[in-house]
């Protein structure tokens, strides 16, 4: 006779600041929807947020640690930014940079730092469809080979080096 225990999903979400529009109820929800399996983190949550959360959401206080946030990130199956309203998205290339793919909503910008290897985007405020992107990300059998392509499109995209370089390159043209 075999025993089979279920694999531990750690799904994580980063936030300055945990307001409505950066997506905290969504986590709630998704609480509600996900296995128990699936564990939950969120970063940056106020100590009165933190109390409020619901059973199966762990909280970790804001961290100035980067070494924190790469293991954190590192750590997670998969990124969950539930945010309604982002000009860029930082913590959506931090994951990628860590190996982790994203899942975000369409009405941000964020979309535009994954690809169908590296992430989903969904329909604001969808929390099925949430929750559906959550499930297939945690129990990609390709894992190691995502984890790898999101690393290699966080570099391709988001180097510092090659930025200044196509900023450089941008302004010295408008001179001429």
């Amino acid at each position: 006779y075999q025993f089979s225990r279920a694999r531990h999903y750690q799904v994580l979400g980063v936030a300055s600041v945990w307001e409505k529009r950066k997506g905290l109820e969504a986590f709630c929800q998704l609480r509600r929807i996900l296995p128990e399996n699936y564990d939950i983190t969120l970063v940056g949550l106020t100590n009165k947020q933190a109390r409020l959360l619901p059973d199966g959401i762990s909280s970790v206080r804001r961290t100035d640690s980067v070494q924190e946030l790469v293991e954190l990130y590192a750590n997670a199956d998969v990124f969950v930014n539930p945010s309604q309203a982002e000009s860029f998205g930082m913590t959506t290339a931090e994951a990628l940079s860590c190996g982790t793919p994203a899942i975000v909503y369409d009405t941000t910008a964020c979309p535009e730092l994954v690809d169908e290897q590296t992430g989903s985007v969904v329909l604001l405020d969808d929390i099925d469809a949430l929750a559906d992107a959550v499930r297939r990300w945690c129990e990609n059998p390709q894992r190691i080979k995502t984890r790898k392509l999101c690393r290699e499109r966080a570099v391709s995209l988001f180097s510092r080096q090659d930025r200044y370089q196509e900023y450089y390159n941008l302004y010295d043209s408008l001179l001429k």
